[in-house]
């Protein structure tokens, strides 16, 4: 279970090496996992994009949840289930809510998609504290 509530999620910068994983929240710490297996060097390519996490409504449907008891009732008592259950506009929005404050009670999603990607050509400044390492 994470720490992060749901409403604190905002969308933020990612940096990667190879413009498919995007694991890192800063470029220091980009060019600190690339040290391991090359140390970078002004001009090489690395990619930034925005990581946007999914809201709660995107994770969770009232409108699943009742198609499910529709199914179930269907299967339990066939025709003589139809309309049900009956609800309003108001009540399917009831449990909308009832879904996402439980959703935020038990986990935080700690992924998202990336928006934005793009290149960013690396700086002698940007690696001027590697090559001093190395």
């Amino acid at each position: 279970m994470s720490d992060v509530k749901p409403e604190e999620l905002q969308p933020h910068e990612v940096w990667s090496s190879n413009n498919e994983v995007f694991d890192c929240d800063s470029l220091d710490e980009l060019l600190c996992n690339m040290v391991a297996d090359e140390i970078p060097k002004a001009g090489d390519v690395v990619y930034v994009g925005d990581a946007i996490p999914p809201k709660l409504s995107e994770l969770v449907e009232a409108d699943m949840v009742i198609d499910g008891i529709i199914d179930r009732a269907f299967d339990y008592a066939g025709e003589y289930a139809d309309n049900y259950p009956d609800c309003s506009k108001e009540e399917k929005q009831e449990l909308q809510q009832l879904l996402e404050a439980w959703l935020a009670k038990v986990d935080t999603p700690r992924f998202y998609i990336i928006k934005n990607s793009r290149q960013y050509i690396l700086t002698a400044e940007d690696v001027a504290p590697f090559q001093e390492a190395a």
